[in-house]
């Protein structure tokens, strides 16, 4: 009986390409341990081959294994790793494997084997072999010692304070910190959890106190989870970081009149507004009753008054509200607010009154600017840059003056046709050249029919980056190559 084949983990015999097999079996430790008496009552059986093992053809596995034995030897990853805990960890870690469909009809039916071929490269594949168990896993098995079994409990442990294990311990731990719903504090092998990373449907809903059902639909159209995915809430599981805040602020949420009274608004403005892409409620979905965040609505409302320039009595003449300007001018919110921003309107807050229904443009001033666009338009067949900037969704003052004019897209400069003054405009030619190389969340929104705040979501969870060459930003504006897996995203 040769040292090798005690070691628990060895197989075969390589030189006879036999399966090892027990020699005897007793119930009570000392007789099982009485090698004299037990090989007397087996020697026949032995010396006439009738419990020899079954031929079989010898895996890397085993070839891995015999020169780890004779002289540690060891090109693998495992490498790194003493040999006890190296062939437990493939043992237990190809037990588990095996009960998953991935490798159920694999002709190597040998867990040690099966381990070994998951483990050998590192922790790249190790943790494709950990989430293959995970992605595996039945809703009645929830829990991580459910979903990893043996190699779990063998952690939790026999060898939970073994340091030969630390490495392999501290792989399965990490990868359930990263994927599991695990709240702040919770232990995985005597370590805790600083904050939580990842949620379920089931967690964030208890978190939140909203439904599993709307909340599962609200995750869905921020682009947290895919649509139609048929698991359960427990098993819908998505990275906090990115939609942290929508998971805080959904409980805040409140209805349109609501809304109304926080920014100060008749229902017909606060329509306008949705209309015109000035304000957004947080969520599309017809089922959501309270689709509003009322901080929005601050924030907005306080944006608005810093760009009133002025008080006005309700006496003066010849000011009309913004929504009356709309209506009268035929233009958009956007464009209206935009022109205010560059100084082309003054806009005013009427006196006695705190709200959104209070701002008012001069009527004046008003038809000037569209008169002045007008003979623009007909005189040079081009697009003034800052007027393409606001079509496409870009506010910020003068950020898309200042992108076109350090040479990032094709723009052509001209004199004003009426008061002289040297602008940048935009032929057909420069807008094609610009979206087939740029996109904002506005035309991401037009392309994909997905929701800005889907589209905003999708930009943040993709972790895509604006378009800042140099440091230098220019607000909401991303290379169409990098937002790519966005644009995909939203489009499915």
């Amino acid at each position: 009986m040769r040292g090798d084949w005690q070691l628990r983990g060895n197989d075969i015999c390589l030189r006879h390409k036999k399966t090892l097999v027990p020699l005897w079996k007793h119930s009570h430790p000392v007789a099982r341990s009485t090698v004299s008496e037990r090989l007397t009552e087996n020697l026949s059986d032995v010396m006439s081959g009738s419990i020899d093992g079954d031929e079989v053809l010898p895996s890397e596995y085993d070839y891995w294994l015999e020169q780890r034995l004779v002289d540690g030897t060891d090109h693998t990853w495992l490498g790194s790793i003493d040999l006890y805990p190296a062939i437990t960890f493939c043992a237990l870690l190809g037990a588990e494997l095996l009960r998953t469909d991935a490798v159920a009809d694999s002709a190597e039916g040998r867990p040690s084997v099966i381990g070994f071929f998951a483990a050998r490269e590192g922790p790249e594949k190790i943790e494709e072999a950990f989430s293959e168990l995970l992605a595996h896993a039945k809703d009645t098995a929830l829990e991580p010692r459910g979903v990893y079994g043996s190699l779990f409990i063998h952690f939790d442990r026999a060898s939970r304070e073994d340091p030969a294990f630390s490495t392999l311990r501290d792989l399965l731990r990490s990868h359930i910190f990263r994927c599991w719903p695990l709240a702040a504090g919770e232990k995985i092998f005597g370590q805790s959890l600083i904050s939580r990373r990842v949620h379920s449907v089931a967690t964030a809903s208890e978190e939140t106190g909203v439904g599993q059902a709307l909340l599962d639909d609200l995750l869905t159209e921020a682009g947290a989870l895919q649509p139609g995915d048929p698991r359960g809430a427990r098993q819908k599981t998505f990275e906090l970081a990115p939609f942290a805040q929508l998971i805080a602020d959904i409980p805040t949420w409140v209805g349109p009149i609501a809304m109304q009274k926080a920014i100060g608004a008749t229902r017909a403005e606060l329509r306008a507004l949705v209309d015109d892409n000035v304000l957004a409620p947080r969520s599309n979905l017809p089922k959501v009753k309270s689709p509003w965040s009322a901080v929005d609505g601050t924030a907005f409302l306080e944006r608005m008054l810093s760009m009133s320039q002025r008080h006005v009595s309700l006496s003066e003449k010849g000011w009309i509200t913004l929504q009356a300007a709309r209506n009268h001018s035929r233009r958009s919110l956007s464009e209206i607010l935009n022109a205010v921003e560059i100084k082309k309107l003054t806009m005013g807050q009427l006196e006695g009154d705190g709200g959104y229904h209070s701002l008012v443009v001069m009527k004046a001033e008003l038809a000037t600017l569209n008169r002045d666009e007008q003979v623009e338009s007909k005189a040079r067949d081009l697009v003034p840059a800052a007027a393409f900037g606001r079509e496409i969704g870009l506010r910020g003052k003068d950020s898309f003056l200042n992108f076109v004019s350090d040479g990032h897209s094709p723009s052509q400069k001209a004199p004003h046709p009426v008061t002289g003054q040297v602008f940048y405009y935009l032929s057909l030619e420069d807008i094609a050249a610009f979206r087939s190389s740029f996109v904002t969340p506005s035309m991401m929104t037009t392309e994909t029919g997905a929701h800005r705040n889907t589209v905003v979501a999708a930009l943040t969870s993709h972790r895509i980056e604006r378009f800042t060459p140099g440091g230098k930003d220019y607000g909401p504006i991303y290379s169409r190559e990098a937002a790519q897996p966005a644009l995909a995203a939203l489009r499915r």
